[in-house]
């Protein structure tokens, strides 16, 4: 589960960068701006990006429930697994403290007393103190389980009173919060597919190339064609998603090095 937590800790909180004025468009940027971009930052970026930031922010709420809702499900199966193993050590030491019960009192009834209580002068008159000592021993180590028996009842009780929600109920919670979040992580990758295939095809478009390059002739720095800092970050961390909910890996690094053991 600390696995888990730190992925939720981990996932980005989208801030929206501010353009910079750039004062009167020069005919490379006017240029770009007819592609749909526009500067923020070192980049050029689509208008396309923030419906995909503002969903992430939908996604991100989502996928913390989902496994919240999953750190509750490990903690009920943890107690209900603590719980069957106290209940059979329960009727192992209940077992135990039976037969000690019934040696106790077969030996009260050898020595004549009438049972364990009245053991002690027919235990020496018939028994011995041999006897009467190993009466004396099984009584101590009969009061020794019942002590035991009373500290599992106890847990029992305690591990039951902090259980809350029952597995059923935990299980169907479990359930609808997975499909919420399979749903919203696929609609999701949807968006950010057609972000990534619009830059894709901004990329090899020789006008956008060849606005980039004036403008870094013209010394305005190295700007870059998206996608922008923020929409990467929101990338990798739905592939993470992917990975740990979906079991699917959707890394562009891994798709990468596929590509090049071929």
């Amino acid at each position: 589960m600390l696995r888990i937590r730190h992925f939720v800790l981990t996932l980005p909180l989208v801030v929206f960068p501010s353009a910079p004025s750039l004062g009167s468009d020069s005919p490379a940027i006017a240029g770009l701006k007819e592609k749909g971009l526009a500067r923020s930052g070192r980049f050029f970026v689509i208008d396309a990006e923030k419906p995909v930031l503002e969903k992430w922010k939908e996604t991100r709420a989502m996928l913390t429930d989902h496994l919240a809702t999953a750190d509750r499900m490990q903690v009920a199966e943890l107690s209900a697994r603590e719980l069957a193993q106290l209940e059979e050590r329960r009727v192992e030491l209940q077992a135990k403290l039976d037969e000690m019960n019934q040696q106790i009192n077969e030996q009260g009834i050898q020595q004549g007393g009438g049972g364990a209580a009245g053991f002690g002068q027919g235990g020496n008159r018939q028994g011995g103190f041999g006897q009467g000592a190993f009466v004396s021993q099984l009584i101590s180590q009969r009061n020794m389980i019942r002590m035991n028996l009373a500290e599992i009842t106890s847990t029992q009780k305690a591990f039951k009173a902090d259980a809350g929600t029952d597995k059923k109920t935990l299980d169907a919670q479990g359930k609808q919060s997975l499909e919420a979040a399979k749903a919203v992580l696929t609609d999701l990758r949807k968006s950010v597919d057609a972000v990534t295939k619009q830059y894709a095809e901004l990329g090899s478009d020789a006008s956008v190339k060849s606005a980039l390059q004036t403008l870094e002739k013209d010394k305005l720095g190295a700007l870059k064609l998206g996608p922008s800092t923020e929409f990467t970050s929101v990338v990798r961390s739905l592939e993470k998603a992917e990975r740990m909910i979906l079991g699917k890996n959707t890394s562009t690094v891994s798709r990468k090095k596929g590509k090049s053991r071929r």
